[in-house]
Order: C-alpha cells, then structure tokens, then sequence
C-alpha cells in the first residue's frame, strides 16, 4: 500500500506565516482649533480641506458609529478630541465617546459636521423634531463642550416646556429633559463640571409656574418630581433665591417709605414758618386798608 502523501501549504499560506506585520504609521495632522465663529466665517473651499487627510473611527461601546477626519476633529471639535486623546493625539486613529451617550446622537453630531463642511453656506445644527432626540443631542453637544451650537436645541426644548398653546408637556417628555439635563448639571467622570444651563432654566420655569399655581396638578406634579432629586434640589434652590429677593424687595419697599415719610415731615416743618409769615403780612396789610378806608370816610363826612 502506497504511503498517504504528506500535505504541505502552498506558497501564498507559507508566505502570511513569515511575513511580519508592519505597523501603518498615522500621518500627523497640523490644524489650529476652530471657535464656532472662527468656522463660520470660512469659506465653502476652506471648510472642504477640513475633510482631507486620515480618518478617525467614531466609536460608541464598541461599535463604530461613523469615520470622520481627523483634521476637522482638530478643527472645531478639537477640545472634546484632546481632551480624550491627551498627548497622544498624533497617534491616534478612534475616538471613543462617553457610554451615556446615545449613538443616534453621536451620529447626528459628527454628520453635521461632515456636511456643513461640503455645503455651499455655513448652517446651524437642525433641531430634532421630537423632545427625545433633542434632548439626546443637546446632551451629546455639552459633553463635547459645543455649548456655542446647542442654541437652537436648548430653545426647542424650553418652548415644550410649557406651548404657545397652553398644553402642557407630558411627564415622559420632562423626564427625558431632565434626566439628559442632569448627567452633565454636577460631575462629569468626578470633576466638576458647573450648572447645566437647561437644568436650571427647567428648574426656573418649573418653580415658576409652581409659585404662580399654574402646573396643571400639582399633587401629581411633586409625587412625579420627588422621583428626579436633581431637579427638586433645583426647584427649591429657585425657589429660596426668589424669596430671598421677595424679601429684599419688601424691605427696600419699607425703607424707602420710612424715608419719604421723613422727607414730607421735614418739608412740612420746613414750609410751616413760611405760611405763618404770610398770613401775618396779610392780616396786617387788611387791617392798614381798613384803616386807611375809615380815614377817608371821616374826611368826606367833614368836608360835607
């Protein structure tokens, strides 16, 4: 019986076994930070080099959500991009964002980007439609500190707040604000990170309409409110500053009429000698035309 021939590995096998890998060295990419302004005013030809160059994988709890440039990451999103990359910006070839943000976000973010850069005019950021998908962006933008571009966002969700027509937003839509609000009101990754400014522009239109008696139940306002202690701790921080300044505005209102009450007395002493004066000046020029008046009817009587 013949041997059973031996299998040997072909030549395109054998070579990927030896064949060492050699690392893709990442260009390094020279671009100066953008202020929003600063991106606005460039030209549709400018905005268009941001687009060149390598490109950097976008990455949310390990799926990659989209590429972007690695020059317009420098660009106007270059402090968010530093400030996760660090000294090793060079290097780098993914960006990865933070777990709580919602990827759909992540991806309107970035895309806009991407495309006010081929536009022929510079844009703002669309608003999204509903309450959810604002909220979620408006998070995204202050995480990658692009306050400057969450204008039209944070007004959106101020007016559902409380409509033009008198309806009142729904519970499930004020907790998505608050709960997107509140992640970056305190701590981001334990440093301190300041006020929120729609958390407490929630907060002040809430305790607001709360004082004014206008939320449509309170009771079931405060049992759903004691369930969001960021908030409720905003509300009444509110709440102590305007009676605080209630409270100024009472005594300034009494101090000022304890001085106008003192202004009247001393004007009032100071008029008093005056007016006696007068009426002595009077009394005695009426007395010296009385006089003179019976001195003229003796004289006619004696003449007749």
């Amino acid at each position: 019986m013949a041997p059973k021939p031996t299998r040997t590995p072909n030549n395109k096998s054998a070579s990927k076994a030896v064949t060492p890998k050699v690392p893709v060295k990442m260009e390094i990419v020279t671009q100066k930070p953008l202020s929003k302004s600063e991106f606005a005013k460039l030209t549709r030809d400018e905005r268009e080099k941001l687009l060149t160059g390598p490109m950097v994988a976008v990455c949310s709890r390990g799926r990659k959500i989209i590429e972007m440039p690695k020059r317009l990451l420098l660009g106007p999103l270059w402090y968010f991009a530093l400030d996760q990359w660090g000294l090793e910006a060079d290097e780098r070839s993914v960006l990865t964002m933070p777990d709580c943000l919602k990827q759909g976000s992540i991806y309107t973010v970035m895309h806009y980007f991407k495309n006010v850069c081929s536009s022929k005019k510079f844009y703002a950021l669309p608003t999204p439609k509903t309450v959810g998908r604002a909220a979620a962006v408006y998070q995204t933008l202050r995480m990658m500190f692009l306050d400057p571009y969450m204008g039209s966002v944070m007004h959106f969700l101020k007016s559902q707040i409380r409509r033009e027509d008198g309806s009142w937003i729904t519970y499930e839509d004020l907790a998505c604000i608050s709960r997107r609000a509140e992640v970056v009101h305190g701590l981001i990754d334990g440093v301190e990170y300041g006020g929120d400014p729609l958390m407490t522009d929630l907060a002040d239109i809430l305790a607001g309409l709360r004082y004014k008696g206008e939320i449509p139940d309170p009771n079931e306002f405060e049992t759903w409110l004691a369930d969001h202690h960021v908030l409720q701790c905003a509300m009444s921080d509110v709440d102590e500053a305007h009676k605080q300044k209630r409270t100024q505005i009472q005594e300034l209102k009494a101090k000022n009429k304890v001085a106008r009450t003192a202004r009247l007395a001393r004007k009032s002493e100071t008029q008093r000698p005056q007016a006696t004066g007068e009426v002595h000046i009077g009394a005695a020029a009426a007395l010296d035309h009385s006089l003179s008046r019976n001195v003229v009817t003796i004289i006619e009587k004696k003449d007749d």
